[in-house]
C-alpha cells in the first residue's frame, strides 16, 4: 500500500469516526416498567446522560411507549446524519457548538465592558482646578467611545441554531455615548467626576438583525493633585479612584431559537494622570489600574423540530425530543470572574483643544490584559 493510499485511507477514517450516526453510543433508560437501550450519537447521548433523571421522568409522564421512544430517538439519529449528508448547518454537534459558542461570548463581553468603561469620563487635564473661590472650575458634556467587539463565538452560536447571520459582521465597532461631569474641589486640590450612560442596538435600525443589544452604565470617581500646575506651561498630577457600574443585555431573536445574554459589571478602578496646558493646547497621558467583578447569564430556548427539520425528518417526532429532555429545548449558562482574577492595566493618552469655554479631547486606551485598543471624543463646557 503506497503513501497516497494510506493518506486516503486516513481521512476516510477520520470522516468515518466524525459521523455523528455512525460513530454512536448507546444509552440506557428506564421508566416505569420498561428498559431500553438504543444506539445514539455521541452529543445525543452525552445529553441523556446529563439529562437522564428528566427524561426517564417525562417518559414515565406521558406514559411513552417502547416504540414510541425507539421511533422518536431514531428520528433524532437520522436528523444529525442529515447534518453530514445534506449540511442542513454548519456543525455536526449543534447543541455542544451553540453551548461553547455563548460561554466564549460570555468571556468576550467579560472582557469588553470594562475596556469599554476605561473610555469614560476621561479629562484632558489631570486636575481641573478648585470649585472655588473665582474663577469656577467645573464641566459637563458628551462623551463617545469606540471599543473592537470580535462577535465571532455569537455568530457560531447562531449557525449552529439554524439562525441567519449573514448581515452580521465578525467584528462590531461596540459604541459608548455617555453624558458626563466634573466639579473643581474646595479648600483640597481635588475633583469628582460623574457619568452615565444609555444605549440600545435599536438606534442602527434592523443593521444587526437578528442580534440586539443594550447597556446602561453609571458611575463616578475622584482625584487628588499631586502637582497642581494651574498655570500655563506648567506639570499637572493627580491620582483618584473610581466605581462602574454596567448592566447589559444581548439577544438574538429568530423563529428558531432565541438566546440571551445578561451581563452586570462592578469596576473598582485607580489610575494616575499628567497633562501639561500649553495656552489651549493639552496633551495628557495616564495609566489605569482595573478590577472588575463581572457575571454572565446565557439562557437558550431552541425549537429543534425547526433546527434539524429536512424533508427526510419528521418535524413532530424532533419536537417529542424536545418535549421529552432527549433534545433539550432550554439551557443555559454562563461565567463569572471576581475583581482579582482579571487585573486590568490600561493606558491611556490623547489631547484636548480647549477654546474659551468649550473642551474637545481625542482619547485612546490599551488594555493589556484583554489586548484591546479603544478609542473616543468628547464635547464639553468647560471651565478648566
Amino acid at each position: 500500500m503506497n503513501k497516497v493510499h494510506i493518506k486516503c485511507l486516513s481521512f476516510a477514517l477520520v470522516l468515518f469516526c466524525a459521523l455523528p450516526g455512525l460513530w454512536a453510543k448507546e444509552i440506557t433508560l428506564n421508566w416505569g416498567s420498561n428498559t431500553k437501550t438504543v444506539d445514539v450519537p455521541d452529543e445525543i447521548a452525552n445529553l441523556a446522560l446529563e439529562n437522564q433523571a428528566k427524561i426517564e421522568k417525562a417518559l414515565t409522564d406521558n406514559n411513552v411507549s417502547v416504540s414510541d421512544f425507539e421511533s422518536v430517538a431514531g428520528e433524532v439519529t437520522k436528523a444529525y446524519n442529515d447534518l453530514v449528508s445534506n449540511g442542513t448547518l454548519k456543525t455536526t454537534t449543534p447543541y455542544t457548538t451553540a453551548k461553547n459558542g455563548l460561554n466564549a461570548f460570555s468571556d468576550t463581553m467579560g472582557d469588553i465592558i470594562p475596556n469599554s468603561q476605561a473610555q469614560q469620563n476621561v479629562w484632558a487635564n489631570a486636575w481641573i482646578g478648585p470649585l472655588f473661590p473665582k474663577p469656577l472650575h467645573f464641566g459637563f458634556g458628551i462623551n463617545a467611545g469606540i471599543t473592537k467587539l470580535d462577535l465571532t463565538a455569537l455568530i457560531e452560536t447562531a449557525d449552529a441554531l439554524g439562525v441567519s447571520m449573514s448581515g452580521v459582521p465578525n467584528t462590531l465597532v461596540w459604541p459608548t455615548i455617555t453624558a458626563d461631569m466634573r466639579l473643581g474641589g474646595i479648600k483640597l486640590p481635588f475633583d469628582i467626576g460623574f457619568t452615565c450612560m444609555g444605549l440600545n442596538s435599536s438606534i442602527l435600525g434592523d443593521k444587526l438583525d437578528p442580534v440586539s443589544f443594550n447597556f446602561f452604565t453609571i458611575g463616578g470617581d475622584f482625584r487628588y493633585a499631586l502637582v497642581k500646575g494651574l498655570d500655563n506651561f506648567k506639570p499637572r498630577v493627580s491620582v483618584g479612584a473610581g466605581y462602574y457600574f454596567t448592566k447589559a443585555g444581548v439577544g438574538i431573536n429568530s423563529d428558531k431559537a432565541d438566546a440571551s445574554l445578561n451581563i452586570k459589571t462592578h469596576s473598582i478602578f485607580m489610575n494616575a494622570q499628567a497633562s501639561i496646558k500649553m495656552l489651549f493646547f493639552v496633551p495628557f497621558i495616564g495609566t489605569r489600574v482595573m478590577f472588575s467583578n463581572t457575571n454572565v447569564d446565557w439562557k437558550v430556548r431552541a425549537r429543534w423540530e425547526s433546527i434539524l427539520n429536512s424533508s427526510n425528518t419528521d418535524g413532530d417526532k424532533l419536537a417529542k425530543a424536545a418535549s421529552w429532555g432527549i433534545l433539550p429545548d432550554q439551557f443555559g449558562g454562563g461565567s463569572s470572574y471576581g475583581f482579582f482574577e482579571h487585573i486590568r492595566p490600561v493606558i491611556y493618552g490623547g489631547f484636548s483643544l480647549d477654546i474659551a469655554v468649550i473642551d474637545l479631547t481625542f482619547s485612546v486606551s490599551y488594555d493589556f490584559i484583554s489586548k484591546l485598543p479603544s478609542g473616543a471624543f468628547s464635547f464639553r463646557f468647560a471651565l478648566n
